[in-house]
């Protein structure tokens, strides 16, 4: 079994944590990494470090991911995402990140372990892919984030909104997913 004990050091038990079930752990069994499915089957999906990150139920976000990709990428599934909506998913035997603000996609690797154990609790990716600064403020400004929702800008910044603390609002995700696609001409 891999080992996510990293991961759990740096951000301890989840919030709404939901449990994976079998016909869920079936239809993407052999299509995401095995040690992608002992996550799942032993820790389920839920937020982490008060909603800094979120381990997501695919079937629940793969709609509003496959509204940022191209027909032929219909096969990506959707993994972790951040407090602002970026989300990292799994296609062709690699991790992606994809910055739905900035309409941005780089590599985050190709093993379960070192996305969990390193990429997400390296200090650097805290502070400058998770945006974790900025997290804290708009975690005290407004409020804890439940499962579907996000923080995200009033004006996007597509469109001309500023990237600061008062254009920030706690959103519904998927349907915020949805208007920054349609934004960024998708």
């Amino acid at each position: 079994m891999a080992d996510f004990s990293p991961f759990f050091e740096a951000y301890g038990r989840p919030v709404t944590p939901e449990r994976a079930d079998a016909k869920l752990v079936k239809r993407y069994a052999g299509v995401v990494p095995p040690a992608l499915i002992e996550f799942w089957l032993h820790y389920g999906f839920g937020g982490y470090a008060k909603g800094l990150v979120w381990v997501v139920n695919p079937a629940g976000v793969e709609d509003a991911l496959a509204e940022w990709l191209p027909a032929r990428n219909k096969t990506a599934v959707p993994v972790v995402r951040t407090s602002f909506g970026n989300i990292i998913y799994w296609q062709a035997s690699a991790f992606t990140f994809l910055d739905v603000h900035y309409d941005k996609a780089f590599s985050a690797g190709g093993d379960v372990e070192i996305l969990f154990d390193g990429y997400l609790i390296d200090p650097k990716s805290r502070k400058s892919v998770l945006q974790e600064p900025k997290f804290k403020q708009a975690l005290k400004a407004l409020g804890e984030l439940d499962s579907s929702e996000m923080y995200s800008f009033k004006l996007p910044l597509v469109m001309g909104g500023a990237d600061d603390l008062k254009n920030l609002a706690k959103v519904k995700m998927r349907e915020q997913l949805a208007v920054l696609a349609e934004a960024h001409g998708k």
